[in-house]
């Protein structure tokens, strides 16, 4: 979750973890999976998203990577 930490949102100003964006991090049999939920009109979701996607993947380089959005 610390590496999560450093995903900020460039509009709310926080980490994903601390604006409470994170619904769920499954990491079990060689891949991770993230959940993340934005709020509507986020523009900032994709780059959020992958931006979570490259800091999973610095700490799991090994890892299958998935990023979900929840509705």
């Amino acid at each position: 979750m610390n590496s999560l930490r450093a995903v900020v949102d460039p509009d709310g100003g926080g980490s994903l973890v601390d604006l409470h964006l994170v619904q769920g991090l499954r990491i079990e049999d060689g891949e991770a999976e993230l959940t993340v939920t934005f709020p509507r009109g986020c523009g900032s979701a994709k780059a959020l998203a992958e931006d979570a996607f490259q800091a999973l993947r610095r700490l799991l380089p090994d890892t299958d990577i998935y990023v979900r959005h929840a509705a």
